[in-house]
Parts: structure tokens; sequence; C-alpha cells
């Protein structure tokens, strides 16, 4: 399934603890690339498995799922 991925604030911000930034986490966990437009937007293809866990990175305020 094809989507774009809006990134928020709370996704780019580095932890005062050292950990990894939820962005770097949900690139890696679903394999998507590295690219940002400068409209803060990404272009993924998801797989159907994946969609519930992308789902929960979005009702917690990390991402926002557009339909383009």
């Amino acid at each position: 399934m094809r989507l774009t991925i809006y990134w928020t604030k709370e996704a780019m911000h580095k932890p005062s603890d050292g950990s990894p930034r939820m962005y770097d986490r949900i690139v890696k966990r679903f394999g998507f690339s590295d690219y940002i437009s400068i409209n803060g937007e990404t272009p993924v293809d998801v797989k159907e498995i994946d969609l519930p866990d992308l789902k929960v990175a979005e009702e917690r305020g990390y991402i926002q799922i557009r339909n383009k």
C-alpha cells in the first residue's frame, strides 16, 4: 500500500538520554527510506500486515498518515 508519512516534531526530537530518535526507530522497524522532503514527508510502501503497527505510531503522535 502506497502512503505518505508526515513526521511530527515529536518523532524528530533527540531524547536527552541518548536513545535513538523515534524517527530512526520507525524507519528501521518498517524499512522506510531515510528521505524526507522539504515538507517533512516521506513516500512509503507499507505491507498490510504492518499497517496496524504504523497506526499505533500515528495515535502516539509521531507521524501522520496521508493518502496522496
